[in-house]
């Protein structure tokens, strides 16, 4: 079918699609391509008009009287426009239109025409101010010709370089009160933009007003308010934006105002109100200034404790200053953080500077006096932190706190309550910029291991994002890459030693190498270049034990399988009887640890072996292995045996710890902890039925090892990662520690 004979309203949907901006230059191009697709362009555009915004520095023809005077040649056109941005000024602007070549004069006296044909006299402000050729009362005809409005963005400004005007109704119709078009003919009107909350005291019907964004909000905005729902209108907001004067942060100044930002929210009278945000500017106070001010964070956080039940997204953010070092010194003036969030009980995401949760350290600087990670909101899911110092990386460490996985600071800590917390906070985010806290290069410059920890421990991920350069980075993988090439060069290093020993006589490496390969394979047999599904999932279990088991979709998360693969290798696993199911179904299953298989100790005593020839030769006999519990191979040939030092400490150290347990012994966290600590170098880590060995505790007992392990996890004083299933010592704690003094 050819294009002209399609329907208006199949052309005009097609129109809509092309794309819109300040200057939708595709609509317009269409309004030239023929008479017949004009009309239908001409709606497209119309539909969605976000004028063009002058900076106000070179003052020229605004684009309201542009589709001002389209709309007096096009009435038909009106009813169309559902989608309105603009920006005026209170200012006679004749002059500068009729420099600029725009028949300013004709376009007068048609508005002054229109206001006629509405009933508004010569006597009425309205019409003076149009008489006047006050820019904004021509906005104000335009508001009046648009019936359909749905979403309203403008601005009156007093001066073309000021900000939004504290009371715009004048400067749109002259007097105090809208005309009638406006009070009866908003009601559709879900989302609006406006400077201050004159809009909201005149009679305005504002029936679907879900959105509303304030522009300049002041101490003298909250003066002159009449009471809680005192602004019409706002009673169903979800959303809600508010641009607001620092000084609400400076305690003693709006205290002896007798007043609080909080009357505020009290007058909008919102009760369901979902996500907040708010912009502070500094309109107060200025660098060099002889200030002893201190903008009290944790008291205007107080301020919003009206909406804690309702509210699921807050964003608090400073606005960027033109000078240097502005931004960091209004930083420095916040004080007196929260101690506590918990009461937001629904909220998911925040957006917040560092000195509202907790300030930099100084010498009285004490964790009561901030919020930590445990007195967060509990169900958060993301946390912006902006401009953050380099002692966030200590306060992170908060999340590895038992503690933060209990509902209430006073709740004991249970499994479920760990797993909710888990599964509910997954993000962190440090907003970084160069003139305000620390760069973004200090995170991602020799990335510190608690990011790891955290995204391997806690499935906490952790990004730095560089404002200025708009960059982002995960922390937990620049750790992992910058240790893969540590790796990488600490192999290269090592390989050129080992080329020099050769140059300097070590011609026997090679019979060595020989007898190391010989050894393995002779030993235990030939080693499988891969997992199989079965070992992978064994491995898992073995090294991860949860009194809750494992479910089958976390394990394809951590194991990367897919999920027929896993109740694959289980259902084998099952029959052999190395593990078994609780649940009814495939997919409600949870998986437990019942033993080893043979593959799996067959690739235990492999990395053993090989470990221990990594610190020393290994004897060419086998007393030492078979000292150690090492099965060995009858038929394997009598060596020659050489002592290794390295070897026989190794095996003196396991003797040595193992004699200070006995079977029977209370498995506590402290003993395990003992056990890791006490090794010759805890830094090579152990498995976890290694310790139950070294303890004396039996396969029917080594799941009281494996949450002894788990505790000690997320305690912080051990961990594990995600590509061995070793366990690492960190740190004692305090029991250990006083045991020591004893």
């Amino acid at each position: 079918m050819p294009l002209d004979q399609l329907p208006e309203e199949l052309l005009l949907q097609v129109a809509l699609y092309l794309p819109d901006s300040a200057t939708p230059k595709h609509l317009k191009n269409l309004c030239l391509t023929s008479s017949a697709l004009r009309p239908i362009a001409q709606e497209a555009l119309h539909t969605t008009a976000r004028l063009a915004i002058s900076c106000g520095c070179h003052p020229k023809v605004n684009a309201v009287a542009k589709i001002l005077r389209t709309l007096l040649d096009r009435p038909d056109l009106a009813s169309k426009v559902k989608t309105l941005r603009f920006r005026a000024v209170r200012k006679g602007v004749e002059k500068v239109y009729v420099e600029h070549g725009f028949e300013f004069l004709d376009f007068r006296a048609r508005c002054i025409s229109k206001l006629d044909e509405l009933g508004y006299r010569s006597a009425h402000l309205w019409r003076r101010s149009i008489d006047n050729s006050i820019e904004s009362a021509f906005g104000g005809l335009l508001l009046a010709l648009l019936p359909n409005l749905t979403d309203l963005d403008f601005w009156i400004k007093d001066h073309q370089r000021g900000p939004p005007s504290s009371e715009c109704i004048s400067g749109l119709w002259g007097g105090t009160s809208p005309p009638d078009a406006i009070l009866h003919g908003w009601r559709n009107i879900s989302h609006l933009v406006t400077g201050d909350t004159s809009l909201l005291k005149c009679g305005i019907e504002f029936d679907k007003l879900t959105s509303l964004d304030l522009r300049t909000i002041s101490i003298g905005t909250v003066l002159r308010l009449n009471g809680p729902g005192s602004l019409q209108g706002a009673e169903n907001l979800i959303d809600l934006n508010l641009t607001v004067s620092i000084q609400f942060a400076d305690r003693p100044l709006v205290e002896k105002a007798e007043i609080e930002f909080s009357e505020l929210l009290e007058a909008l009278a919102c009760r369901a109100l979902k996500n907040l945000k708010i912009l502070f500017i500094n309109d107060g106070y200025h660098i060099g200034d002889d200030l002893t001010t201190e903008l009290n964070t944790g008291y205007f956080l107080d301020q919003l404790r009206c909406f804690e039940k309702t509210l699921e997204y807050l964003s608090i953010t400073l606005e960027a200053a033109d000078d240097d070092g502005e931004l960091e010194w209004l930083m420095d003036m916040c004080q007196h953080p929260t101690t506590s969030l918990k009461d937001f009980t629904v909220l998911k995401s925040l957006v917040i500077p560092q000195p509202f949760i907790f300030t930099a350290r100084s010498s009285n600087w004490s964790p009561e006096g901030s919020c930590q990670p445990r007195n967060l909101p509990p169900n958060l899911e993301q946390l912006e932190l902006l401009y953050p110092h380099e002692d966030v990386e200590e306060w992170v460490e908060g999340f590895l706190d038992v503690n933060f996985y209990a509902t209430s600071s006073d709740a004991p800590t249970h499994s479920s309550d760990a797993q909710r917390r888990t599964s509910t906070f997954k993000k962190l985010i440090l907003i970084c910029r160069d003139d305000a806290g620390i760069s973004a290069s200090y995170f991602t410059e020799g990335v510190d291991k608690i990011w790891w920890t955290l995204s391997n421990n806690n499935s906490i991920e952790t990004e730095a994002y560089d404002q200025l350069r708009e960059t982002r980075e995960n922390l937990a993988c620049l750790y992992e890459d910058e240790n893969l090439e540590r790796e990488d060069t600490a192999d290269e290093d090592h390989e050129i030693d080992e080329d020099d020993e050769m140059d300097d006589g070590w011609e026997d490496d090679d019979d060595d190498d020989d007898f190391n390969a010989g050894l393995l394979s002779s030993v235990i047999g030939p080693i499988s270049p891969f997992l199989e599904d079965q070992t992978s999932l064994l491995r898992h279990l073995r090294a991860l034990p949860k009194p809750e088991g494992h479910a089958p979709s976390e394990i394809c998360a951590s194991l990367r399988m897919s999920f027929e693969r896993v109740t694959e290798a289980a259902s084998v696993l099952q029959q052999d009887g190395n593990i078994r199911f609780e649940g009814n179904f495939p997919h409600s299953h949870t998986y437990h640890f019942v033993g080893e298989s043979e593959q799996l100790l067959r690739e235990d005593r492999v990395y053993r072996l090989s470990e221990a020839l990594k610190r020393g030769r290994e004897p060419r006999g086998s007393s030492k292995a078979d000292a150690d519990g090492w099965e060995t191979d009858e038929s394997m040939p009598e060596l020659e045996t050489y002592d290794s030092e390295p070897f026989a400490d190794a095996v003196r150290d396991t003797t040595n710890i193992a004699s200070r347990e006995h079977s029977g012994v209370v498995v506590t966290p402290t003993a395990v902890l003992r056990c890791l600590r006490d090794m010759t170098d805890p830094s090579e880590g152990v498995y976890q039925w290694e310790i139950s060995r070294l303890l004396g505790i039996d396969d029917d007992n080594a799941d009281e090892v494996g949450s002894a392990l788990r505790q000690l996890i997320l305690d912080g004083h051990v961990h594990n990662t995600r590509f061995e299933d070793k366990v690492y010592f960190c740190n004692e704690n305090a029991e250990l520690r006083a045991e020591d003094v004893e």
